[in-house]
């Protein structure tokens, strides 16, 4: 039924209870007092029939202004095709009512958003448009801003992930310069560290050539324990280190970290006082990086400690822990400096940091590892009274993990042994010293080298630098373990890197061991006292 035809019948029925009031007149004034913007359009010439109040609020036009208009004159220009597909589509009779989201352009120019219900209604023959509208533009700010922030957030977001990209790959480019410096350092550290050893080996008359052999050694164990210490703290930030956890006595320990530390104590006539328990300490520790935390404390002790100084370290266990200290006589810390004190390239006295040598990252290297472990580290310390370094870390009551003591000490030789190394001069040196030491030896150059030496030569054992021209050292390993003569031959790579992944690649490639330069001329001993039993004769 039309519309006007059921307003016909009830427009003048008398309300129940108000008889002077008749239903016209309620629907008049329902309309007019909305609190939304409603409206009849002609259909066919989409001109406005009529309008209550809160459209007129909503245009900022009048009723008579609005009738002179049609709905699509109130359009936003960029919203008129979607209006004129509507009105087609509603006298098509394709739909009879609609939802729509659009912009009016008000008297003042200004531009509201609307959402109108639309619903086709047929008054006197005429189909129009009853429009029920809502002033949304509130929401439509709010919606607006919550995508604008979405956008912010994912080009900050994006921005992030660049920045992280980006700092990953300058950490990747550190890593690989810091990786390829040792190696640059090491292959020299490797023939000054052979030629000591050579020195060492040589009878020499002369006191002041001994004097310099042990500067030599000295120094070039310095400059290798720079190397390692540049390496490591790039190790422990980048959370690269990985500990090998045993029961281990710290006493044990402790005395590794002295012979360590004996030469540089022996050079500055230091008094060195040890304090052991009666009854072992244990822990559940690397013994490696243990080592190096005592080592460290030495080391940074006996530096800045003036000659002659006297330097005490100590080993005690207090209820669940084991306490390590290392106290001194030097010339104490500024109570200014003592927060910073484990903090990375911190140090006590620049200048006589500088003539001492150093990079200032012992300690930090010392609280890292202290950390890794479970433990602390602390310091006491007064200006021209000495430092005192204390290491707390968890005891354990379980006994002491044995070690693998079968491996032989000393060489069991004459051994036969190929001496793989481009670098003139650690191969002369390398070679050299284990002529001396009574060895049969031959060097090649290369991979190609090294496989045309073998034909004829059997080593017991093969000393093989990684970084060789044409054919590396891992390739060369490989085709050295299809030769049946040499299944059994101990295989000695000899690297100026030593990363996990290093070692790792050599173990695949058919290693036995991997040695980083410069070579520590008592592993090397062991190393090949077992070539023996390797010995493919």
């Amino acid at each position: 039924m039309p519309l006007a035809t059921r307003l016909s019948q009830t427009s003048s029925v008398p309300l129940q209870g108000f008889e002077h009031v008749t239903a016209e007149e309620v629907f008049r004034e329902l309309f007019e007092r909305a609190a939304i913007g409603m409206t009849l359009v002609d259909l066919a010439t989409r001109r406005f029939v009529w309008a209550n109040a809160k459209l007129c609020e909503i245009t900022q036009y009048s009723c008579e202004e609005l009738l002179q208009r049609t709905a699509v004159d109130l359009t936003h220009p960029d919203d008129r095709l979607e209006d004129k597909t509507s009105f087609e589509r509603f006298l098509r009779g394709e739909v009879d009512q609609r939802f729509i989201e659009k912009r009016y352009v008000r008297k003042d120019g200004t531009t509201v958003w609307v959402r109108i219900t639309t619903t086709v209604v047929e008054l006197a023959g005429k189909k129009c448009l009853f429009g029920v509208t809502e002033d949304i533009s509130e929401r439509r700010r709010v919606e607006e801003a919550l995508h604008e922030n979405q956008e912010h957030l994912r080009a900050a977001l994006a921005d992030a992930e660049r920045a992280q990209l980006a700092l990953q790959a300058a950490d990747k480019r550190k890593d690989e310069f810091l990786a390829m410096l040792a190696h640059e350092l090491r292959n020299p550290l490797a023939s000054i560290r052979n030629s000591a050893e050579i020195m060492k080996t040589l009878p020499i008359v002369d006191g002041a050539l001994t004097e310099v052999e042990r500067i030599i050694e000295r120094q070039s164990r310095h400059l290798s324990r720079l190397v390692d210490d540049l390496l490591d703290v790039a190790r422990i930030t980048t959370g690269k280190v990985r500990l090998r956890k045993q029961n281990l006595s710290l006493t044990d320990v402790l005395k590794r970290a002295v012979e360590n530390v004996r030469p540089l104590f022996d050079s500055r006539e230091h008094e060195l006082i040890i304090q052991l328990p009666q009854e072992a300490v244990r822990v559940r520790g690397d013994e490696l990086r243990l080592t190096q935390i005592i080592d460290n404390l030495l080391n940074n002790a006996a530096k800045y400690t003036p000659h002659n100084g006297r330097i005490a370290v100590s080993v005690r266990r207090e209820k669940d822990e084991a306490v390590i200290q290392v106290s001194d006589n030097g010339a104490g810390i500024a109570p200014e400096l003592l927060p910073h004190i484990f903090e990375m390239f911190e140090q006590a006295n620049p200048t006589l940091a500088r003539t001492e040598g150093g990079l200032g990252i012992g300690l930090t290297i010392a609280k890292s590892l202290v950390e890794m472990h479970g433990g602390h580290i602390a310091v006491r310390s007064e200006r021209g009274r000495g430092s005192t370094f204390e290491v707390r870390l968890p005891a354990v009551n379980e006994p002491v993990e044995q070690r693998d003591t079968q491996a032989p000490s000393a060489f069991v030789g004459p051994l036969r042994i190929l001496l793989v190394e481009d670098n003139e001069d650690a191969s002369e040196s390398l070679a050299l010293l284990l002529r001396l030491k009574g060895h049969e030896v031959r060097t090649a150059a290369d991979g190609f080298a090294a496989l045309a030496t073998v034909e004829d030569f059997t080593p017991d054992a093969l000393l093989i630098d990684i970084g060789l021209p044409r054919m590396d050292g891992y390739e060369l390993a490989r085709q050295l373990r299809t030769r049946g003569k040499l299944a059994k031959a101990l295989l000695l790579a000899i690297s100026g890197y030593g990363e996990a992944t290093d070692k790792a690649k050599s173990t695949e490639a058919g290693f036995d061991f991997h040695l980083v330069k410069p070579i520590e001329p008592e592993t090397l001993e062991r190393l090949l006292a077992a070539a023996k039993a390797h010995s493919p004769s």
